[in-house]
């Protein structure tokens, strides 16, 4: 599992091993010594354009803005599974507090969204975890870009929809008689997944035969 807080909301000498700062200055305005992991930094130009904005435009639109940039720019160029594996088991940092909008929200809701991984934020100096957080804006604003920029297949939920071309990536290529079971796991697992997103989400789904 990985976890998320802020400099402040935890012990950094007790957690040095864990704990990994995503900021764009590696955590140097919270005197930070550790791991970074660039690759998850938000990018200066938009985080500028974003911070301009503030009180000129509605917070809603000036973070929907951020939210859109920062998958366009950042998350979209990467591959969600081989981060999940780097950075297993790890805290990740940047500043604000978790009541505060900030793109580790971003990164907690692509985990989910793409993995079905929850991503709890350690509130607190020890690990305190607080299962609700500010993300649900974060999360289905986030859903909506990808979706607009990916080929769903029929599918409604981007998880589904990743085990399937999981299984048909395989499928295509099949070589044992374990490669045709793990199609099938796969599979079921996807088309399970999906039914249990159109339960969840009826008022946004669209009923479709997979």
């Amino acid at each position: 599992m990985i976890y998320t807080s802020s400099y402040k909301n935890i012990n950094l000498d007790d957690y040095r091993d864990k704990v990994i700062s995503i900021s764009g200055d590696r955590g140097k305005g919270a005197d930070f010594v550790g791991y970074c992991y660039p690759a998850l930094a938000p990018k200066r130009s938009f985080w500028n354009v974003w911070h301009e904005n503030i009180g000129k435009i509605s917070e809603e639109e000036n973070n929907k803005y951020y939210i859109r940039e920062y998958y366009d720019q950042v998350l979209s160029k990467l591959d969600c599974d081989a981060v999940y594996r780097k950075l297993n088991e790890r805290i990740l940092l940047c500043y604000e507090e978790p009541e505060e909008f900030c793109h580790r929200q971003i990164v907690a809701s692509w985990f989910e969204l793409m993995l079905g991984e929850q991503v709890p934020e350690v509130v607190q100096y020890g690990i305190e975890l607080r299962d609700k957080t500010n993300r649900e804006f974060v999360k289905n604003y986030l859903e909506e870009v990808i979706k607009e920029k990916t080929d769903m297949k029929g599918f409604n939920s981007l998880f589904a929809l990743r085990l399937y071309e999981k299984a048909k990536k395989i499928e295509d290529n099949i070589r044992t008689n374990n490669d045709i079971e793990l199609v099938k796991i796969l599979k079921d697992f996807a088309y399970d997944s999906e039914s249990k997103y159109q339960e969840i989400n009826k008022d946004k789904c669209k009923k479709v035969e997979i």
